[in-house]
């Protein structure tokens, strides 16, 4: 589809990007990083209790939206070795960036006195993303069912040791 819409054969599409799940991994890191955008400017839109940490808001709003998308539960659901392997690897095109951002929004409040992690903001963005993963795709890793509601509780804690 998309090849036709370019007016290029699907071959000359996947060298110029490198392969079909090249292709899938940029767009779906396009996706989520426009994902925590929406969900930063909910942010910024709303008012929070005295204490609320902002980057652990965007994030739980960030599990909701991506929970919810039905492209992407499409693809769990059609594809879920490819989708796993897009969406979880350390080395991937998903992951990493996720990692980075959290870190980012992380950095933010630390240096607006929201959060005094006990550890650098790579491990505890590291930690948090894959807790959040561990949630948001339950239903395809593991046969469970995905609990936003336990994952933002627990997360929380972690962060703030509370």
């Amino acid at each position: 589809m998309l090849s036709a819409e370019l007016g290029i054969s699907r071959v000359t599409l996947h060298r110029r990007v490198g392969g079909r799940e090249q292709l899938m991994g940029e767009a779906l890191w396009l996706l989520a990083d426009a994902t925590i955008d929406l969900a930063r400017d909910r942010y910024a839109r709303t008012t929070h209790p005295e204490g609320t940490v902002p980057a652990l808001w965007v994030m739980a709003e960030f599990r909701s939206l991506v929970a919810h998308d039905p492209g992407l539960r499409h693809l769990l659901t059609e594809e879920p070795v490819v989708a796993m392997r897009l969406l979880l690897d350390a080395h991937g095109w998903v992951q990493p960036r996720i990692v980075a951002r959290q870190a980012e929004l992380f950095a933010v409040d630390v240096a607006n006195g929201a959060l005094a992690p006990v550890v650098d903001l790579g491990t505890l963005s590291y930690a948090v993303v894959r807790l959040s993963e561990a949630f948001l795709y339950a239903d395809t890793v593991a046969s469970g069912t995905a609990d936003l509601q336990a994952a933002t509780t627990l997360i929380n804690a972690l962060v703030t040791a509370r």
